[in-house]
């Protein structure tokens, strides 16, 4: 490992690893006729949102973008980006989930907002197994410690040593209070 990245497997295999996952809400695509279900014949017949529930210009902003171009290209129909900020992500998969069930609201969700923040907060404002239907993995994003130059530690061993010999004197960022990023280093300094 290098000075400047300490790549930590170990968060990776302990906690669930850090996915983005597309889904929308349950009943889309199905329309009812009798009591029975009937797949819609002319989707899409207008714009798809994608929503994203994390800032705009991060990456999920990215691969959202580089996702609903190929949608629109594919689909002949554009795919607007929504961000919706907030809690983690919670903000953006209750919108969605709140969101009509006609397909129409898609949405490019992290693993904290639908794994770990349930556990986080008295009350979901959503079930997302009864409320959310997930389609596919979109992509996965490694988990990376970086230190500066000026901290002298190579390996997480030594960036550990210096973290005990120096307690209260390290920061860090995160994606905010409930993601993968602030978990995994919440991890990090209960295993060390």
């Amino acid at each position: 490992m290098n000075r400047r990245a300490a790549i930590l497997p170990f968060i990776a295999a302990s906690l669930l690893p850090a996915l983005t996952v597309l889904a929308f809400s349950v009943q889309a695509f199905s329309v009812q006729a009798f009591g029975v279900q009937a797949w819609a014949q002319s989707y899409p017949s207008k714009p798809i949102k994608l929503i994203v529930p994390f800032p705009a210009g991060g990456p999920a902003d990215l691969f959202a973008r580089v996702l609903g171009n190929g949608m629109t290209s594919e689909l002949g129909q554009q795919v607007v980006i929504e961000s919706r900020a907030g809690a983690g992500g919670l903000s953006g998969v209750d919108a969605l989930a709140k969101s009509a069930p006609d397909g129409y609201t898609i949405g490019l969700n992290g693993a904290a907002a639908l794994s770990a923040i349930p556990f986080m907060v008295s009350k979901m404002p959503f079930d997302w197994q009864k409320d959310l239907a997930l389609l596919t993995l979109v992509v996965r994003v490694p988990e990376v410690l970086v230190v500066h130059p000026s901290v002298g530690a190579n390996t997480l061993q030594e960036f550990v040593a210096y973290a005990r010999a120096n307690p209260r004197k390290i920061n860090y960022g995160s994606a905010g209070t409930g993601s993968i990023t602030h978990l995994a280093v919440e991890l990090l300094k209960t295993e060390a």
